[in-house]
């Protein structure tokens, strides 16, 4: 099938209906704009063409609602015409381009320099619905247009995309002579702030990976709990193969250890103790503290690979003392 949208095929009965909807649209009030142009939605592609020529050839109210209904069909042929119509003036087009993402988005940034100020606050405010960061150093130049409402329509597409490179850009907006325009650049640097704020609280930075080495489910469930209402990014284990796997695929895929491992016998159990004596061997792992919740008898002889040997703890107790266990040389108790 040709991807030029002027060649899709219909029948005669079907053209002659199109060809009646689209008199309605053209002709009719804002109800007839609806009914008509959502039955043309579901005609889909025979419609295109039918749809391009209002978008061409009427005013801001056919042609916009031509080219919605053009978005909501979604066929990619449809970008190239709707980009050559906004070439023409045709702003209205923008309200189709919107649908099609982030395909549109650089021939948009290129248009932002168009002579008709309608086109270039449309483009700006299009760019912010679609929300792509390739568009912000565009939008950021674009505060210096000559046209204040669309200085004003370029800080809430900022806005909307959330990019922080519109901090500075924004502050300097401050300054603009137009009041509606200092107004909205502080509103949006207010949410910018906010936002920052409201996700730092619901998402604190992690103090420090712990990896939980229990033998039951229930243990480690527990303990992650614990370790994660104190902060902490919680790893679980059960088996020594299972630590020395999660370790290696730290260091590669993340670069890093576990700032503290924290188990049961699960520990010592398998293999003579062959775990932490393996992490105490090796040069990557031996200084990570090895703390070893007693919950029954453990051989005395595996108590020299173990940093510290505590009985069962608190939540708070635990959160308590995670920061000194980490950041200390921690000694036996």
């Amino acid at each position: 099938m040709s991807d030029n949208p002027t060649e899709v095929k219909f029948n005669p009965r079907e053209e002659s209906h199109i060809r009646q909807l689209v008199a309605n649209m053209v002709n009719g009030n804002s109800y007839d704009l609806y009914q008509n142009g959502s039955e043309l939605r579901k005609i889909g592609k025979p419609a295109i063409p039918a749809l391009l020529k209002i978008v061409n050839e009427d005013d801001s109210s056919a042609g916009g609602w031509a080219a919605s209904v053009l978005g909501s069909i979604n066929d990619n042929s449809i970008i190239e015409p709707l980009l050559e119509a906004l070439e023409k003036g045709k702003y209205w087009a923008t309200w189709g381009l919107a649908s099609f993402g982030s395909k549109p988005v650089p021939q948009l940034i290129s248009l932002l320099s168009h002579p008709d100020r309608h086109v270039r606050y449309y483009i700006a405010s299009t760019l912010g619905q679609i929300g792509d960061s390739e568009a912000v150093e565009s939008l950021v130049n674009l505060l210096q247009d000559i046209d204040p409402q669309v200085r004003r329509t370029t800080a809430y597409a900022l806005q909307d995309i959330g990019d922080r490179r519109a901090i500075e850009p924004l502050t300097l907006a401050l300054s603009d002579e137009d009041d509606f325009v200092r107004k909205i650049s502080l509103a949006v640097l207010e949410d910018f702030y906010y936002t920052e704020l409201r996700s730092a609280r619901e998402n604190p930075p992690s103090k420090g990976l712990i990896l939980l080495v229990f033998n039951y489910g229930s243990d480690r469930v527990s303990y992650s709990k614990k370790v994660e209402a104190a902060g902490y990014e919680a790893i679980t284990a059960r088996e020594t193969q299972t630590v020395l796997s999660q370790l290696a695929n730290l260091q590669e895929v993340r670069g890093k250890v576990p700032d503290l491992i924290m188990g049961d016998y699960a520990l010592w159990e398998d293999d003579e103790a062959r775990l932490v004596k393996e992490l105490k061997a090796n040069p990557l792992y031996r200084n990570i503290p090895l703390v070893f919740v007693i919950g029954s008898y453990y051989p005395p002889e595996y108590s020299p690979y173990l940093d510290l040997i505590i009985g069962g703890i608190s939540e708070e107790q635990l959160a308590a003392k995670l920061p000194i266990w980490i950041s200390s040389a921690v000694q036996k108790d």
